[in-house]
């Protein structure tokens, strides 16, 4: 996996000691703060909401990475085999989990992340009052919960497109670990073809047929990744997290930051802000 988190790799621990698959109910809700973790590989028989406060978390699943910021939820379906990441300090995590083995829905089929409402948000938190309870559902749990599975397909109609693509391909794969290693320099494609013995026509190439995006793709989106993580730490600010990623103008960070994440870094700071002390 390249990480993307830090460049400290977060320890090895589990975020949940609870086997949500012993559990006999059509729904769990588990919601727990977090130390900085990597999950192991691991698969589950219930389908998964999960959405993370304070903090950014990154997932993986066989075929490519995706990160979940903050105020954002990521929908994993059942049986899917992934992992998890955070280098998030104070990161708080609410996840549901449903009996959902085969959805009718396209959109809760693959791995996804989406911006979740308000309205959902609060839906989200109010599942609060049934953590970790695995007494039989009452009909006001159960009612509710129905209502929240009903809801989910349109929550998730709208994927945010910070998805990275995974590789095993044995040149490609050191260019990206290098690449991403090195986001706060002014790297083109011609400085990591050289460091690599290659022409810059074969790394473009390698880019577009192991990936399925161009380098300059590639890259954007990797640096806005590294952004949305800085964010979540404390004391950055725009103008910070504008350098540590590459960038030598606040005015193109905060376009390619609005193209990706839908809103500016100014913005997007302010409402992390309200959440963390609502």
């Amino acid at each position: 996996m390249i990480e993307l988190a830090s460049q400290v790799t977060p320890a090895r621990q589990s975020i949940s000691r609870v086997d949500v698959d012993a559990i006999p109910r059509p729904w769990f809700s588990l919601h727990m703060k977090t130390a900085p973790f990597t999950s192991d590989w691991h698969r589950h028989n219930k389908a998964q909401l999960l959405y993370a406060e304070g903090g950014v978390l990154h997932l993986q699943n066989k075929r490519r990475s995706l990160l979940l910021p903050a105020h954002h939820g990521a929908w994993i379906p059942a049986n899917m085999e992934h992992r998890v990441h955070s280098a998030s300090p104070e990161l708080y995590l609410r996840m549901l989990y449903f009996d959902d083995p085969c959805p009718e829905e396209v959109v809760l089929r693959d791995l996804n992340v989406f911006p979740i409402s308000s309205l959902a948000r609060e839906m989200l938190y109010y599942t609060k009052v049934w953590n970790n309870n695995v007494a039989a559902p009452d009909e006001t749990e159960r009612s509710f919960f129905q209502t929240l599975r009903i809801l989910l397909p349109q929550w998730a109609k709208a994927p945010m497109p910070l998805t990275l693509p995974t590789t095993d391909h044995p040149r490609l794969r050191p260019m990206l670990e290098y690449l991403v290693d090195h986001l706060e320099s002014n790297i083109q494609v011609e400085d990591l073809a050289s460091r690599f013995g290659a022409s810059s026509r074969t790394v473009m190439r390698l880019f577009q047929n192991e990936l399925g995006m161009g380098f300059s793709t590639y890259l954007r989106i990797a640096r806005v990744i590294k952004a949305l993580d800085l964010f979540s730490r404390p004391g950055m600010n725009v103008s910070s997290v504008c350098y540590a990623v590459g960038y030598e103008s606040i005015s193109a960070f905060s376009n390619t930051f609005r193209q990706l994440v839908g809103m500016r870094p100014n913005q997007y700071l302010k409402m992390a802000m309200q959440a963390k002390f609502s």
